[in-house]
């Protein structure tokens, strides 16, 4: 999971053992965790993983095609496409890549309640949930200097507006000017 978080700040620490968390108790709550890695992975929301079909993954270009509105197309990385091949050895295979037992799509409501006994089991803050995965991956994305406008198709968001507003801290020319004193900055006066 190295590709996805390489930042050791406290909320990707939280998030790698949320994910940690799931996959231990992947007897209780089955494919959770891969669940939990797309959206970290991808950022695409609970919904749109929750109704990912086979035909929708495309394993060669490394990609997954959301049917939302707007459709979009998501490129993954190969521990995501790793993962989800690895789901294709089970028993029961069917159209949705996630489903109950009995082959039906999640309920979103019921991975939710689930998403707070993994929270729990995996010793991790109530704070970290689908929106926190979502808004890491975004924040992940900004730190690799990814183009705002992709950072809000991946995210589901309709403009870059969208990304500054969320995820740019410095909204302010004189806190501008002081983060660039502190990191030695080039100022002309």
């Amino acid at each position: 999971m190295n590709e996805i978080f390489s930042n050791d700040c406290c909320p990707y620490a939280e998030v790698e053992k949320l994910l940690a968390g799931a996959r231990s108790s992947v007897d209780n709550f089955g494919d959770y965790d891969i669940i939990l890695l797309l959206i970290a992975a991808t950022g695409i929301s609970l919904p749109e993983a929750l109704k990912l079909k086979w035909n929708n993954v495309d394993f060669e270009d490394r990609s997954i095609f959301i049917e939302s509105s707007p459709a979009k197309k998501i490129k993954i990385c190969q521990s995501v496409v790793t993962e989800l091949k690895s789901m294709l050895t089970g028993d029961l295979v069917c159209e949705l890549v996630f489903h109950d037992p009995n082959g039906r799509r999640l309920n979103p409501v019921r991975f939710t309640e689930d998403l707070r006994k993994i929270r729990e089991l995996a010793g991790v803050s109530d704070s970290i949930g689908i929106n926190t995965l979502r808004f890491l991956h975004g924040l992940r994305l900004v730190d690799l200097n990814v183009h705002p406008d992709v950072i809000c198709r991946r995210l589901g968001q309709e403009t870059g507006k969208y990304v500054i507003d969320h995820y740019y801290r410095i909204k302010d020319q004189g806190t501008a000017v002081e983060v660039m004193e502190e990191a030695g900055g080039y100022l002309v006066s």
